[in-house]
């Protein structure tokens, strides 16, 4: 059961990202990875980014891949029902997914049922290739491992098409991807591609509705 949902942003989809995830993960460890936000010198702040999701019925850990070997990242998964990778800059992101194991490993246990969230530059990074961010995040935040992305879908996602300090920037990749003829998801913030075993659909936050049975018969 394949379940992906690329957010633009977390507070904004957050019914869609926690009712969908309740309803299909297979537990409730939500593992937070706040990877991106390190590489822009921030990091998640617990009121509005961990509390939330433990009000929402998940058992939260941290788990920066910075650093991190392959062995430590496969243990991460071993306990993980939920991925949530969260915003910051895309190609410190995709770097570490490379260095630490996650990116080869990740595939086969969301093939099994572990359920992905992205948000941001965490729904970036499920794209086929991230380059186009380049003009957003700084590319010399990455490494040298390339900007191959998931290709969790097969077109890229341009999260903050609506949001006050972004769009402008958004919307200029926006611009040269409808000259070009490029297919992509423009997402404001608002707004997720949902990703399943019918293929994907973008959901809005208001038209969703939480299922009443989420977590019923959940096992940890």
């Amino acid at each position: 059961m394949k379940t992906i949902i690329l957010a633009s942003q977390m507070t904004g989809c957050f019914p869609v990202i926690t009712g969908i995830a309740r309803e299909r993960a297979k537990g409730t460890r939500l593992v937070y990875i706040p990877t991106a936000a390190y590489g822009e010198g921030w990091e998640p702040v617990p009121e509005t980014d961990i509390v939330p999701f433990e009000d929402a019925g998940f058992e939260v850990e941290l788990f920066d891949l910075a650093g991190k070997t392959r062995d430590e990242t496969v243990s991460m998964f071993d306990r993980a029902a939920v991925v949530f990778v969260g915003g910051g800059n895309t190609f410190h992101l995709l770097h570490h997914m490379k260095a630490s194991g996650f990116f080869e490993e990740i595939g086969a246990r969301v093939a099994k049922g572990l359920v992905y969230v992205g948000s941001s530059a965490g729904s970036v990074s499920a794209t086929p290739d991230i380059a186009y961010a380049a003009s957003v995040d700084d590319p010399s935040k990455g490494g040298n491992l390339g900007t191959k992305g998931l290709a969790f879908i097969d077109r890229p996602v341009l999260p903050h098409m609506d949001h006050p300090a972004f769009s402008r920037y958004v919307q200029a990749i926006a611009d040269e991807f409808d000259a070009a003829g490029i297919a992509y998801y423009g997402l404001n913030d608002d707004e997720a591609v949902f990703v399943d075993e019918d293929g994907p659909k973008v959901v809005r936050a208001a038209d969703y509705r939480v299922p009443e049975h989420a977590f019923r018969s959940k096992t940890v």
